[in-house]
């Protein structure tokens, strides 16, 4: 566990301990509060986010099934698979941008049969990021119009560390996924 420092500025970073998100919920950006009534449903997909605090001995968001829909399965295989690749490509292509990474991040959607469902697909770890991006904080974004080289070094001449975030969704049926994780720590 980090120091008690480290652990308090983490902690301010993300306003929340444990979210679980099911059913149609799961498909706004970011989730949002969960409708009681969709735990009634046979076959659910829960989005389970911790925060950072317990990346270390616990997990990151994740997207779970409970019951057997095959697309439901499908969606959380898919998210998965899509943040390996997206990593492997990442790690192949050193001189990448944030909004060719985002781009790269919105072809595996297709490439997997669903729709990105967010307006970013990740974030350099800081302050909590789902709030509304303004045009002078697009860069802490893998984001369109973010044209920052991923790899450059921030104002203090470190290396940045960012999320990849892979929101996969399904308009239609009215279910998305999700799979959140450090993208530059092996």
């Amino acid at each position: 566990m980090p120091d008690p420092a480290l652990r308090a500025r983490l902690a301010s970073y993300i306003p929340f301990a444990v979210v679980a998100v099911v059913g149609q919920v799961s498909v706004a950006w970011p989730p949002g509060p969960t409708d009681p009534a969709l735990y009634l449903a046979s076959s659910l997909l829960l989005l389970v986010i911790l925060t950072l605090l317990f990346v270390r001995r616990g997990m990151p968001p994740r997207t779970f099934v409970v019951g057997s829909d095959p697309q439901k399965l499908k969606l959380r295989d898919d998210v998965g698979a899509a943040f390996a690749e997206g990593k492997r490509y990442f790690e192949q292509t050193p001189d990448i941008t944030a909004s060719q990474f985002f781009a790269h991040v919105v072809s595996l959607a297709h490439k997997f049969g669903w729709e990105f469902g967010g307006p970013i697909a990740g974030h350099l770890i800081g302050q909590f990021p789902h709030e509304k991006i303004s045009g002078d904080k697009v860069t802490l974004y893998v984001h369109p119009d973010s044209h920052l080289p991923m790899r450059s070094l921030n104002e203090k001449g470190q290396k940045r560390h960012w999320i990849l975030e892979i929101h996969f969704v399904d308009r239609k049926r009215q279910i998305g996924g999700f799979f959140e994780e450090l993208l530059t720590v092996s």
